[in-house]
């Protein structure tokens, strides 16, 4: 939905960035159901004397990966493969040595990366001429009945072994439950809402590269104010701030009126990026601390550039306290941390969001306080009804929050065979404000054809964050589960933080004569839209 594509170059020891023009973009778009492809192709020149070295950063949502990666040098296309990453490395620095043509993308920590999905509706759209990618582009797609359940079943990849994720077929189920008005304007003036902001030095960064003159404090406190003006009148609310130290507004959540809100306003006004450090966990644990308030849920909100050394431990304290509050994330400006900002909203059960421009800022913001001011979803079940000698096994994560206006997606896997019938069917339960909620789905097991792979590629990069984010909390040395995390990315091809994608050219006519430049750094930020 969003497209932001530049090239920097690091000159000289204090490593100035230059910006390098881009020469032209393409964009392809494909939907179905729910999901969407995005090809992107950039065309960059080297315009330099020496040969350089490019370093790609793709800073994408949680739920992606990259899945294909090709380079074109002059007419000659090389299509990378999936490795292991230490492998994908030494092949890389050897061809460097002797003079080939290299490419080695990998995924970090904190970049998760884009995924190609299953496609059936192709849109073109051509943007006016001298359009300089100066702010997002947006394309709004409208869907028919979007509230209901749908199925989609993929069959599996021929050369691959039955009984593996990628040689059964696999179901992904598509969730956008509507719930009752009389339950949700119920809850107009109910929950403590709490707000947790970064005022560490690296807040008073620009937000982005286009508007140097916009800082991350000054965009968390337009936030800040947005959320303030827009609290139900009866609820309670505090403000903390925090760097190397901490502080807060009242001594303790108070009432939401005109007076409370003024005296809030005007100290918010004055915040600046003036606390030192980066030190987020001692406030949290002083907000865990307090006393919930009766019959008014606590609601956390966090607005930071996510730039802290222990994101692991962060996580695992909203997670230990996410049966007495939900949390909602704001990353604030380009390169806030997806690990930290997606981490703590799905361990306490809320929503993230990143802002890196005001333009999106409003509908941002205020989609996150209808999903706070909506009822917490409990006793969620999924129940599968299949034929005699079909089982499924789910891949995804259990769902622990539904909000209206946000889609869930179920992965299963199908293994067996029968000859009785060819329709399944899922049934989710959940329970809202004690209000019984049932949706039941039927399917067909036949799988849809040409397909593609994409349904599959989706549900194993669901299993490799789930393997990730295991290993993380057992420690890393547990081998066991990075094997099989290497082991599913190279048999779907997607990519994951154990692995890398390395193509070489090796039918190159001329060698690459070094030394090589600096690393320059190709930047394409394109954050997906649900």
């Amino acid at each position: 939905e969003s497209l932001c594509c530049n090239l920097y170059n690091e000159l000289g020891p204090l490593y100035i960035v230059a910006l390098v023009p881009l020469k032209s973009i393409e964009v392809q778009l494909e939907v179905k159901d729910h999901v969407a492809t995005v090809v992107s192709t950039l065309n960059y020149e080297n315009k330099e004397d020496k040969p350089i070295e490019a370093v790609f950063v793709f800073p994408l949502p949680g739920d992606a990966a990259v899945c294909h990666f090709s380079a074109q040098v002059g007419k000659t296309q090389i299509v990378a493969e999936v490795k292991e990453k230490q492998e994908a490395k030494e092949e890389y620095d050897d061809a460097l040595s002797s003079g080939q043509q290299a490419f080695l993308l990998e995924e970090s920590e904190e970049n998760e990366m884009f995924i190609s999905v299953i496609c059936v509706l192709e849109l073109q759209v051509k943007l006016a001429a001298g359009h300089k990618f100066d702010r997002d582009i947006e394309l709004l797609i409208y869907y028919k009945d979007a509230h209901q359940p749908t199925a989609v079943v993929e069959a599996g990849q021929a050369s691959a072994k039955p009984g593996s994720l990628m040689g059964d077929p696999v179901v992904m189920v598509s969730l956008y439950p509507e719930f009752p008005q009389s339950v949700m304007s119920s809850l107009t003036s109910c929950g403590e809402f709490v707000f947790l902001v970064d005022r560490s030095g690296s807040m008073g960064c620009p937000m982005n590269q286009k508007t140097p003159q916009e800082t991350r404090i000054s965009s968390a406190r337009d936030t800040l104010l947005l959320l303030l003006k827009s609290l139900p009148m009866g609820c309670y609310f505090n403000i903390y701030s925090f760097g190397s130290t901490f502080e807060h507004i009242f001594p303790k959540s108070v009432e939401y009126n005109e007076m409370t809100m003024e005296e809030a306003l005007k100290k918010v006004e004055k915040m600046e990026d003036d606390l030192g450090g980066t030190e987020i966990l001692q406030p949290l644990q002083h907000i865990y601390s307090q006393p919930c308030i009766p019959s008014h849920p606590r609601q956390l909100f966090v607005f930071t550039d996510g730039e802290v050394g222990n994101t692991k431990e962060v996580i695992d304290l909203v997670k230990k306290n996410s049966g007495s509050h939900r949390c909602f994330s704001f990353g604030i400006g380009e390169g806030a941390s997806s690990a930290l900002i997606n981490g703590m909203a799905k361990e306490g059960g809320g929503h993230a969001q990143f802002i890196t421009g005001t333009d999106r800022m409003q509908p941002k913001v205020m989609q996150s306080l209808r999903f706070a001011l909506q009822p917490a979803v409990e006793d969620i079940s999924v129940s599968w009804d299949l034929p005699k000698g079909v089982s499924a096994t789910i891949l995804s994560p259990p769902i622990t929050t539904i909000f209206q206006g946000q889609r869930s997606l179920i992965y299963a896997q199908l293994t067996g065979q029968s000859s009785e019938t060819t329709e399944g069917s899922v049934t989710v339960k959940f329970s809202l404000a004690g209000h019984q909620s049932k949706n039941q789905l039927h399917f067909s097991l036949k799988p849809a054809e040409d397909s593609g792979l994409t349904v599959h590629r989706l549900a194993a990069r669901t299993v490799i964050c789930s393997l990730e984010s295991k290993r993380k909390h057992n420690g890393q040395q547990d081998e066991e589960i990075k094997k099989k995390v290497v082991e599913l990315s190279v048999q779907s091809g997607v990519s994951s933080s154990f692995t890398a994608f390395i193509a070489i050219n090796k039918d190159s006519p001329e060698s690459v004569q070094g030394p090589l430049q600096p690393p320059q750094m190709a930047c394409f930020s394109a954050p997906m839209g649900k």
